[in-house]
């Protein structure tokens, strides 16, 4: 057999339907071809939701970094289970067809990587049965959580038995948080899984200094349910009614019904929102900032905090899954979940005490931990370990 490098099998990462789904996985790649020559295979998984007739795969390379990205086409017969079943059929067949042309091109990979159990797991235990290639899991999704909407518990029984199965077979096991670590260890069954933090593109987040006007916090997310919006909102009207001295700028998407809710604030708060802006923009906006703010219900561990962090800011989180792992007293606060009162006290504390915070400091040491290079090297370290059988 010949063999050759480490594949990557994802089930989320940016695409042309969706330029910002899983773009932490990217990071995490870019990361990794700092060390290693790697190819990431991805085909979207979007067309059993909607009529698609986007029919290409697209191939990318950015440095040490090859990106395949495969678009089904699909018909809906309005259908439901019909259409899963099909749609399930026809992508499982496509993606395992580009597999065989990717290994008849480029040789058997010596290791597959799978990020995000389902759907590319069954493609990676379908090569492990098939030629033998052992993977590694990776595991990004905060669906363990009980809180989180759609709760591993509250799945599917297919779903389960199909996510248990591709974690017990996987040789090695890697999740962002130790939180969802040790709850996917009981879960699961696993004698082991190994903490590998997201990733900051520290060409991009880092601290400038700067004299503020007024001070600001800023909040970043994709504004769903998940980040508890609305708890964030009125916990800044609470605080609008103690002091003015601040302002709050809010960077996501912005729906119709939450962009109608923010107008009516307009009076209460000082309050900007600049939408979805692209990667280096969001840099920027941190960097211009005096404080990092996120009041989750559920997560995993966020790349945002750390990105806050790489610029110097001091954060603010719920302890929310892994949310609050990275802060210390020396960056931040943690406050409980839904609780509105500490994170007002928080808001009040960070104002008040921010001259305690050194800002240079906090974003050298998250560039110690967070960086490409330290990510990347951990994860090279993990693929030396498995591939010289020390796992």
């Amino acid at each position: 057999m010949n063999q050759k490098g480490i594949i990557w099998l994802v089930s989320w990462y940016p695409n042309e339907k969706n330029p910002v789904a899983g773009d932490f996985i990217q990071r995490h790649a870019l990361a990794v071809s700092q060390y290693r020559n790697l190819t990431v295979i991805y085909m979207d998984q979007s067309g059993w939701k909607e009529n698609s007739t986007l029919d290409k795969t697209e191939i990318q390379t950015i440095g040490n970094l090859t990106e395949i990205r495969s678009y089904l086409p699909f018909h809906r017969t309005g259908f439901s289970l019909f259409d899963r079943i099909h749609y399930n059929l026809k992508y499982h067949f496509t993606f395992k067809r580009l597999l065989k042309k990717v290994f008849h091109k480029d040789g058997y990979p010596e290791l597959i990587h799978v990020h995000v159990p389902m759907k590319a797991g069954k493609l990676a235990l379908w090569a492990k049965r098939r030629w033998g290639i052992p993977y590694i899991l990776s595991e990004q999704a905060s669906t363990y959580i009980e809180s989180a909407p759609d709760y591993f518990d509250k799945r599917s029984i297919y779903y389960r038995k199909s996510v248990k199965t591709i974690f017990k077979q996987a040789i090695a096991v890697t999740n962002v948080s130790k939180t969802v670590a040790g709850i996917l260890e009981k879960k699961m069954g696993l004698d082991y899984i190994r903490v590998i933090h997201n990733t900051v593109d520290e060409n991009y987040f880092f601290h400038i200094p700067i004299n503020q006007r007024k001070f600001r916090f800023i909040h970043v997310s994709t504004m769903n349910e998940q980040k508890n919006i609305e708890g964030l909102l009125n916990t800044f009207i609470k605080l609008s009614s103690q002091r003015k001295d601040w302002e709050l700028r809010l960077v996501g998407p912005v729906s119709k019904q939450l962009q109608n809710r923010l107008v009516t604030l307009k009076n209460d708060i000082d309050l900007s929102y600049m939408g979805e802006i692209a990667y280096r923009q969001v840099a920027r906006e941190m960097q211009q900032s005096s404080a990092f703010v996120l009041f989750s219900n559920h997560e995993n561990f966020p790349c945002v905090i750390v990105e806050a962090l790489a610029c110097g800011l001091p954060v603010i989180t719920s302890d929310a899954g892994g949310a609050g792992e990275a802060i210390t007293p020396r960056n931040g606060l943690v406050v409980p979940v839904g609780d509105n009162q500490k994170l007002l006290e928080s808001l009040l504390y960070i104002m008040d005490n921010y001259n305690t915070y050194n800002k240079n400091e906090i974003a050298k040491e998250a560039k110690k931990s967070f960086s490409y290079p330290v990510i990347g090297q951990k994860f090279s370290n993990l693929y030396e370990e498995v591939l010289e059988g020390r796992i």
